[in-house]
């Protein structure tokens, strides 16, 4: 018993770490497409306004 909590806990801290990992990745995914989204919808304004 003891050894097998001593074993589940280096799995269980994997797990999070992952976890944290892939959610900071798709935190940060969003955040660009935003920013890719907002510099393309400007130069486009931009752009309009010119001609």
């Amino acid at each position: 018993m003891w050894h097998a909590c001593r074993r589940g806990i280096p799995g269980i801290s994997v797990v999070l770490s992952l976890l944290i990992k892939i959610y900071l990745e798709l935190r940060t995914i969003p955040e660009m497409w935003i920013k890719c989204g907002f510099v393309s919808f400007v130069h486009k304004r931009i752009r309009s306004d010119r001609s």
